[in-house]
């Protein structure tokens, strides 16, 4: 899918947390999400905006009739294929300062910034990072994955202000329980989705009820906000390591518990009868 429009990048968190995130929002990701009904395997489908930029240089073809009223088109071919820009050389590797290096781990889980630096000796030198390096830094590892969904009044606000402090109620309320009870933020991001945040229990025998526990707290926390979750947590083996390569990498944890714990995320919107019905009113 490709769209053009406006795009808004937000920083949450907080220094007393030693941690921040960047989340990107906006109108095109919105173009995006319109999209999802119509996009079959293997389609690369053009949103009106961006259509209308990019129809000189493009061949395209209806999608379908819904899709077409919606003003959506499916990219076929390019008109000239040779006017296309040169890409840019692959960027040489930078050696951060350490006041950089400071910087750039504010954005990164102090938990992960710990083990890389222990392992490297610094971020730089994983710039230049070999194959026995990354070697050292994979592994597999009983982890407990909690999935939350995220949904609130702010979050659905079109004022960019009133999005950006729903955000940041949100990320302080799920992540400050989860730091107190040993859990590291895989991942928080707003797309087609939702809102929804990625926290990983490792290290420890006890990580299920850590999970448990942290998720208790910030239940209490989002109650505090008006802010409405769905909590999926699953236990099990998963592959931990850098994914990537030496120009764009990040540590993931995958496995079919990850997997398992989007799945329960979802469920978790149903209501589960009890295992007993009520006792009848007395006549």
């Amino acid at each position: 899918m490709l769209a053009h429009g406006d795009i808004i990048g937000n920083y949450v968190g907080d220094v007393s947390l030693h941690h921040f995130e960047f989340l990107v929002s906006g109108d095109a990701l919105a173009q995006i999400a319109a999209t999802e009904h119509y996009v079959n395997p293997g389609d690369i489908i053009l949103s009106k905006e961006m259509h209308a930029i990019a129809h000189d240089e493009v061949a395209v073809k209806d999608v379908n009739a819904e899709a077409t009223a919606l003003g959506f088109k499916l990219l076929v071919d390019l008109h000239n294929p040779s006017s296309l820009a040169q890409s840019a050389k692959t960027p040489a590797n930078v050696k951060l300062s350490s006041d950089k290096q400071s910087i750039l781990a504010l954005f990164n889980e102090p938990s992960i910034v710990e083990k890389l630096s222990v392992i490297a000796g610094s971020w730089s030198r994983l710039a230049s990072s070999s194959a026995a390096l990354r070697s050292r830094i994979s592994r597999h590892d009983l982890c407990t994955i909690m999935f939350i969904s995220i949904d609130s009044k702010k979050l659905n606000s079109t004022d960019p202000q009133t999005n950006l402090e729903g955000l940041n109620d949100a990320f302080m309320s799920f992540y400050s329980p989860s730091k107190l009870f040993g859990g590291t933020l895989r991942q928080f991001l707003t797309d087609d989705k939702g809102t929804v945040a990625i926290i990983v229990f490792s290290g420890r025998e006890s990580n299920t009820i850590s999970a448990c526990r942290s998720a208790i707290k910030i239940q209490d926390n989002f109650a505090d906000h008006g802010i409405d979750s769905n909590i999926g947590i699953s236990t099990g083996k998963v592959f931990f390591g850098p994914v990537g390569d030496q120009n764009r990498c990040e540590m993931a944890w995958i496995g079919d518990s990850v997997n398992l714990a989007a799945r329960l995320m979802g469920k978790a919107k149903v209501k589960i009868p009890p295992c007993h019905p009520p006792p009848s009113p007395a006549p």
